[in-house]
């Protein structure tokens, strides 16, 4: 779904994939921090930055350390700063 750019579907389907993972699985906390990894970057590609954002915060939660997910908040955090910028350009051309 990544590869053909399906980003909707993405979301849907690792926010569905969230809602089962078993409680009881050693793993858990790694399997969940994942499923965050990858629905925030379907976000990013959806340009939906405060979704994006708020997996991205959970993802470290849970993964400290992992450079994946830092990239995500860093990627994450510009967006929102780039957006916000071109929205306050645009008030003015209006």
């Amino acid at each position: 779904m990544f590869k053909d750019k399906q980003y909707e579907l993405v979301v849907k389907y690792y926010s569905l994939a969230m809602n089962y993972l078993p409680q009881t699985t050693e793993n858990v906390d790694k399997m969940s921090a994942v499923l965050l990894s990858n629905r925030c970057a379907a976000y990013l590609n959806l340009e939906m930055y405060d979704k994006a954002l708020e997996d991205a915060k959970r993802c470290v939660q849970i993964e400290p350390e992992w450079s994946k997910v830092l990239k995500h908040l860093n990627v994450c955090g510009q967006c929102i700063v780039l957006n916000t910028r071109k929205t306050f350009c645009k008030s003015f051309e209006e």
